[in-house]
């Protein structure tokens, strides 16, 4: 194309202009709470970029680009609250588009006795929310009990532990994707 056929088709003023290249792309995996996740971003013909999370409502930076040339890593930090989220990348009044980590919650379940078990789950805000308690049986993981999220994140499920596999299941929702927790091998004596 034409300088002035870019010019006419992009509504510009002049045909002296330079083309930049701002991207940022979210982690592949869902981003455990309280964990990190990296961020991809792509920052090129441009200077002085900087990466920005929404937080309580204003843009906040988090990280300088430094130069803006090339491909760069960032951590997305912490997600400690819902309008952490998404970040996004910025150089002057131009951005990328958002990147939207899914985010999965934080659990762990422990045996407490043979009639019981117990654990509990990040962030806490998830209260009321329902536990199930899953035993592994082949590649199933049928639930065998329920528990619910107390105010101050842990839970108690009664149920009889048998020998296996088990682990606790967090449902989706609250801005967080269904979070599992580490296995809990159960033993008979």
């Amino acid at each position: 194309m034409q300088g002035a056929d870019i010019r006419r088709r992009l509504g510009l003023r002049s045909t002296w202009f330079s083309v930049g290249v701002l991207s940022l792309t979210a982690p592949p995996q869902p981003v455990v709470y309280g964990g990190r996740g990296k961020l991809t971003g792509v920052a090129r013909g441009l200077t002085g970029t900087v990466l920005q999370r929404l937080q309580g409502g204003s843009w906040t930076e988090v990280g300088d680009r430094g130069g803006g040339q090339g491909r760069r890593r960032h951590g997305a930090g912490e997600a400690d609250d819902h309008d952490a989220l998404p970040p996004v990348e910025r150089q002057g009044d131009r951005a990328s588009p958002c990147a939207f980590p899914s985010r999965r919650s934080r659990a762990s379940i422990r045996r407490e006795d043979r009639t019981s078990s117990a654990g509990y789950v990040r962030p806490a805000s998830l209260t009321g929310t329902t536990v199930l308690i899953q035993k592994q049986q082949g590649t199933a993981w049928p639930t065998v009990g329920e528990a619910t999220i107390e105010a101050n994140g842990d839970f108690l499920a009664k149920l009889q532990l048998t020998g296996g596999t088990y682990r606790a299941r967090v449902s989706s929702g609250h801005g967080f994707v269904v979070g599992f927790s580490p296995v809990l091998q159960v033993t008979t004596s």
